[in-house]
Formats: structure tokens, C-alpha cells, sequence
């Protein structure tokens, strides 16, 4: 009988119990003609596998520094992958030669200023930093 109220507690506990992850947005400077992009594009682009936008302008990736909540959020709901898998990815690419990874910042604040000094970045950061340095894009 105990065994069955622990269990129930446990199962309800989980049920109630709120994820706090980062509400995270994709930015790009708000002189970037750029105003969505294809979940497929993103990833090619954080996977240094595209280095351009549509328009053909240079795309400049930029990530947060594990273990941010904005990274991790970004790497499992944007790019479908933990953030240890990201961190495996680029180790491998490294070794290999293949390419190179997105610059490592420490937060929103260091996003946001790197952005608003290079109309080619692309980056995300907590949808409560947005400010009008930046603009959202859609992700489709």
C-alpha cells in the first residue's frame, strides 16, 4: 500500500512540476534584411555547414557558453540536440578540420552587443532581452 501512495506522489509531483527553461528567440541585427529562415537553414548555419543567408550575405553564428539555459534550450528546441551532443559535434569537426564553431558568449548582454556590431550575425537570446538593437526572426 505504501508503495503504491509513493509512487502516486511521485507520478502527481511530476505532473505539477514546472520545466524553467529559457523562452529563447533568434536574432539578427536590425539592419539584416533576413526576417525568418527554415529550422533546416538554422541548423546548417550552427552547424557550420552554411555560411551565407538566402540573400547571400555572410552568416556569423553565435552561441552562448554551456550551460546556459538559453543554449540549452536553443541546442534541444532549434537545433533538436543536447547540449553535450553540440559540444560532441564540434570536437569532432575540430579534430577533423571540417569547420570551425561558433563563437562562445557569455550571456544575452555579450549576444546582443556582439549583434549590434556585425549586421551579418545571428545569434539567440532570452525573449525578455529583445531590445531594438535586434530583430527577431521566424523560425518555419
Amino acid at each position: 500500500m505504501n508503495k503504491i501512495k509513493i509512487l502516486t506522489l511521485v507520478l502527481l509531483t511530476g505532473l505539477f512540476s514546472t520545466n524553467v527553461m529559457a523562452e529563447v528567440v533568434v536574432v539578427v541585427n536590425a539592419n539584416n534584411s533576413i526576417t525568418s529562415l527554415s529550422k533546416a537553414e538554422l541548423i546548417r548555419i550552427f552547424q557550420g555547414k552554411q555560411d551565407k543567408f538566402a540573400t547571400g550575405k555572410k552568416a556569423i553564428p553565435v552561441n552562448q557558453i554551456p550551460p546556459s539555459e538559453a543554449r540549452q534550450s536553443f541546442d534541444s528546441d532549434m537545433l533538436g540536440r543536447t547540449t553535450k551532443q553540440m559540444t560532441a559535434y564540434w570536437s569532432k569537426q575540430l579534430f577533423s578540420g571540417n569547420a570551425t564553431p561558433p563563437k562562445e558568449l557569455n550571456g544575452d548582454i555579450d549576444v546582443l552587443k556582439f549583434i549590434l556590431a556585425s549586421e551579418h550575425a545571428i545569434g539567440y537570446v532570452d525573449k525578455s532581452a529583445v531590445n531594438d538593437a535586434v530583430k527577431v526572426i521566424t523560425i518555419n
